[in-house]
């Protein structure tokens, strides 16, 4: 896996995003709070938990000090706010992969709990996009179970749309 193979995952990270976005910003107050059973008992508290992680990973990527992982209360309560906070979280994840000189670099950082870890950058990088797509996966599910119209996320249409698009 060299960078471009990374680039080329974070921006369909934030194309699968945008792909999820306008049946979250259809949500009512009600419904981005409603308690449904899932790992995370809301879309917002899903939402919360992606966003959450990536903004983690991110700062330990820029070698910040460690923080726990902020929890969902901290969040915008409103679905607009949310989304544009996770945008920008994966607007930031892009940024910051495109701009890496080595994703063969080390990085040494506190998780959570406080434990110490080292892990080279291209590790943590395919960790988060994967952690990413799983809960959009569970994110799918709670808007179908609110009734909302399913949207693919599959990366061969992100490629194929892509492609379509530099023809």
């Amino acid at each position: 896996m060299n960078s471009r193979d990374l680039i080329e995952l974070y921006e369909y990270n934030l194309w699968a995003t945008g792909r999820a976005v306008p049946a979250v910003l259809s949500l009512s107050t009600e419904e981005l709070h409603r308690r449904i059973v899932s790992s995370y008992p809301s879309v917002h508290q899903t939402i919360s938990h992606m966003v959450g992680a990536g903004e983690l990973w991110l700062q330990r990527w820029k070698r910040g000090e460690w923080r726990p992982l902020e929890q969902s209360q901290s969040f915008p309560q409103e679905a607009a706010p949310l989304v544009a906070r996770w945008r920008a979280c994966d607007e930031g994840l892009l940024e910051f992969v495109r701009s890496a000189s080595d994703v063969e670099e080390w990085y040494e950082f506190k998780n959570t709990l406080g434990h110490t870890y080292r892990h080279r950058l291209r590790e943590m990088a395919l960790h988060v996009t994967n952690h990413q797509s799983y809960h959009r996966g569970q994110l799918t599910t709670l808007l179908r179970q609110l009734g909302k119209q399913p949207f693919s996320q599959d990366m061969i249409a992100f490629i194929r749309e892509r492609e379509s698009e530099n023809r």
